[in-house]
């Protein structure tokens, strides 16, 4: 059991690291913030799905580690995102993303807590896989969005 503590203690480095780095990055290329939660939802998604199925105990590890960078590394971006896609209005955009996130990180335990709670571990990393994803393709179309309304913004704008 100690094992398995400091593994998760040390993934959880490794989610601080790629949290700074991933702000760190998006800041230098002057990015919305968008490509990079896509990306980190894409790999949550993918390491959820993989942990769902996986059957060796070597898997399991490296899946949980990227379903850890994937599921905890793109909240560091949102404020970000938020604030810099919506400057003309920081704090109410932020309020607005606050309440949702609020919501989601309460209720996605509670729910994957209760499949687990029944030995339903392959739903429980499949239902996080399928939310992973969907946030993946919600961050795809407002990126679009966002896309769409900075080359319709007047010159000046």
């Amino acid at each position: 059991m100690e094992a398995a503590g400091a593994f998760l203690a040390s993934s959880a480095l490794l989610v601080f690291v790629l949290r700074v780095a991933a702000g760190w990055f998006a800041d230098r290329r002057m990015s919305s913030g968008h490509p990079e939660m896509i990306a980190l939802l894409a790999l949550g998604a993918v390491a959820c799905a993989v942990l769902a199925g996986a059957d060796s105990r070597a898997l399991a590890m490296v899946a949980m580690t990227a379903a850890m960078l994937g599921a905890w590394g793109w909240p560091g971006l949102v404020y970000f995102t938020v604030v810099r896609i919506h400057p003309e209005m920081p704090a109410r955009a932020s309020g607005v993303v606050l309440a949702a996130n609020l919501s989601g990180t309460m209720m996605g335990p509670i729910a994957v807590g209760l499949l687990a709670d029944r030995g339903m571990y392959p739903q429980a990393w499949g239902m996080c896989g399928v939310l992973s994803a969907i946030g993946a393709v919600a961050m795809t179309r407002s990126r679009a969005a966002y896309r769409r309304r900075t080359t319709q913004a007047p010159s000046g704008a």
